[in-house]
């Protein structure tokens, strides 16, 4: 929907497209098509592999939670071999975004734990944060 906004919002941007139209086209772009390697191949883990093995060792559980869609989510963590650290992912189709604590709190009973100052959350956007906050959590 931000793309959506953006580009209608853009004095030259395609008028008329419909949300449908700039996921799909959008998904071209970040998945990739017949053989051309799609931008998330690019993308780089914010924490690096070795922080997320650590944090793997000192948590008994470990959650993502991502505003991206599932099948962009499971990509992601099996490009870059982390799908074995994660015990449960909430993704954009599950419910509100951040910064509503929806998805703080969904991973949590995923993953069978209150939310509460002992769930730690690391986070790359103030959104992150408030979600965090919202719902009780680090």
């Amino acid at each position: 929907k931000l793309s959506l906004d953006l580009i209608n919002e853009d004095p030259n941007g395609k008028k008329g497209l419909t949300l449908d139209e700039v996921t799909e086209t959008f998904e071209e772009f970040y998945q990739g098509t017949n053989g051309t390697p799609g931008l998330c191949e690019l993308e780089t883990l914010i924490p690096t592999r070795e922080t997320m093995e650590e944090l793997r060792k000192l948590a008994d559980k470990v959650a993502i939670v991502t505003g991206r869609p599932r099948s962009d989510c499971d990509k992601f963590l099996k490009l870059h071999k982390l799908d074995h650290m994660i015990d449960a992912c909430v993704c954009m189709e599950d419910g509100p975004p951040k910064p509503d604590p929806f998805p703080v709190n969904e991973a949590c009973r995923l993953l069978g734990i209150e939310p509460s100052e002992s769930v730690v959350l690391v986070g790359d956007t103030p959104d992150d944060i408030r979600a965090a906050i919202a719902a009780g959590c680090k």
